[in-house]
């Protein structure tokens, strides 16, 4: 700043020379070249400025007085100047409708500064000028007032907004969890409001440190909290993991097995444990699941195969039986009595092997009628005889066939139970037809009720028979 003290001086100097010397020939240029060189130079401080000024402008006059015979053009000059400062008002003026209050004063002091280097303008017009910055300068500064006040106040409103969002965020720094789901819930919760946080404008200085603080100490709090629960987290899915390859490897054990029953109950209890077991690290998941199904799945595809072969056995089982079945009603149809091949299709039959469950009683029926149809058609005259031979070939066969004796007895049990409800009905009927009165309607009613006592006498006999030859057999 004293360089540009002392280059002003120097100016002031030069001018008081070209003044005072009796040569003016060239001053006035030499005068103009100064003012521009005054110009250039630019602002000093205050305390300087005035009489620098003052001192310049005093020396201005005295020159241009001095220069009677140049006085026009000192007065196109002034013309000139006043040109100059009006254009420097109106700038002013215009920086009273600039958005930022703050960049505008830094251009209305330079404008000042500007309209100081300016050389001097018509003295009728110097204060109207002058009041004419002053008065734009004012409002400048009225605004800027007026924007502190404003800004002051949305300050406050910003401090109570982020003072809520720090009630708000408080209770999740001490939020904990042990579901995933919940974890990702309050996160979202949680940058949400800090979305909220970040929309809302600067706080007032004497509070805004305190402020951030707490609001970002317990949002650092919940995602610590976070961190160390997915560390946990990350923990229990080795042990998990551990877990399933251990399963893995009893799988891998079975899956070669050919005991279908019972390694088929294993794998299901090992896949009941897979899914007891909780989530393993999401890099192996994929990988630990295919291992383990892929032993399950070796296993059940081959117990899969071995069901189709066996299926198909025993399908032809089934057709083999139905052969030798009807090869039996056959043999009944020509009425033959020949025993010697009846018993060699019985052994024939008891030689094959299992049929689908489905078709095991179908089957057994199938054969038994066509068995009894034989002896039915036996060309044997003495009934009693026929029942004999009947009776002792049931003998024969479910020597040959024990495994059928549980069958019989709950077939027994069957037809024990069907005559007693027959007898009880029948007991019923009997007893209602007493008390039917002489009538046409009671008469219907009587014969309908006779008719059902001698359907169910005649179903009884026959029952009886069944259960007399089962009770013979077992």
């Amino acid at each position: 700043m004293q360089t540009l003290i002392k280059a002003k001086q120097a100016i002031i100097q030069e001018i008081k020379e070209i003044s005072n010397s009796p040569d003016q020939q060239g001053s006035l240029a030499k005068i103009k070249k100064l003012q521009k060189q005054w110009k250039e130079i630019g602002s000093v401080p205050q305390i300087d400025a005035d009489n620098l000024y003052r001192t310049y402008n005093a020396l201005l006059d005295l020159f241009y007085d001095h220069k009677s015979i140049e006085y026009e053009l000192k007065e196109i000059d002034r013309k000139k100047n006043l040109e100059a400062k009006e254009q420097i008002c109106e700038k002013a003026e215009n920086l009273i409708e600039h958005e930022n209050v703050n960049e505008a004063l830094k251009l209305l002091k330079h404008l000042h500064e500007e309209y100081k280097a300016v050389g001097p303008i018509p003295k009728e017009k110097s204060d109207e000028v002058w009041e004419r910055l002053k008065k734009a300068s004012d409002a400048l500064y009225d605004k800027k007032r007026e924007y502190a006040e404003v800004y002051k106040k949305q300050l406050n409103e910003n401090m109570e907004a982020k003072q809520a969002l720090c009630l708000e965020v408080e209770p999740f720094a001490s939020f904990d969890s042990e579901r995933i789901k919940e974890w990702n819930e309050k996160t979202k919760e949680l940058l949400a409001i800090q979305k909220k946080w970040e929309a809302i404008g600067p706080l007032p200085r004497e509070v805004a440190k305190s402020i951030n603080k707490q609001f970002w100490g317990n949002f650092k709090q919940f995602f610590n909290n976070k961190g160390k629960f997915f560390e946990r987290l990350e923990a229990f899915r080795k042990e998990n993991l551990e877990k399933k390859e251990a399963l893995c490897e009893k799988a891998e054990e079975l899956k070669d097995s050919e005991d279908w029953r019972e390694t088929a109950e294993k794998l299901k209890a090992l896949q009941r444990d897979w899914k007891e077991i909780g989530p393993v690290p999401e890099a192996q998941r994929e990988k630990i699941y295919k291992r383990f199904k892929a032993a399950c799945d070796t296993f059940f595809n081959r117990k899969r195969e071995q069901r189709s072969s066996k299926d198909k056995e025993f399908k032809d089982n089934l057709k083999a039986k139905k052969e030798i079945c009807q090869n039996i009603e056959a043999l009944a149809e020509e009425k033959s009595g020949d025993e010697e091949q009846l018993n060699k299709l019985i052994d024939e039959y008891l030689s094959i092997g299992y049929v689908p469950k489905k078709d095991i009683n179908n089957i057994l029926e199938q054969f038994i009628s066509a068995f009894e149809a034989f002896y039915d058609k036996y060309p044997e005259e003495d009934e009693e005889k026929k029942e004999k031979k009947k009776l002792q070939a049931h003998v024969d066969f479910y020597k040959k066939a024990p495994q059928l004796g549980s069958k019989m007895r709950r077939q027994e049990h069957a037809i024990r139970k069907k005559i007693s409800a027959l007898e009880n009905d029948i007991a019923l009927w009997e007893n209602n037809l007493a008390f039917f009165a002489t009538s046409k309607t009671a008469d219907k009613l009587k014969k309908e009720f006779s008719t059902r006592i001698d359907q169910a006498n005649k179903k009884l006999e026959d029952l009886k028979s069944q259960l007399d030859i089962l009770s013979k057999m077992t």
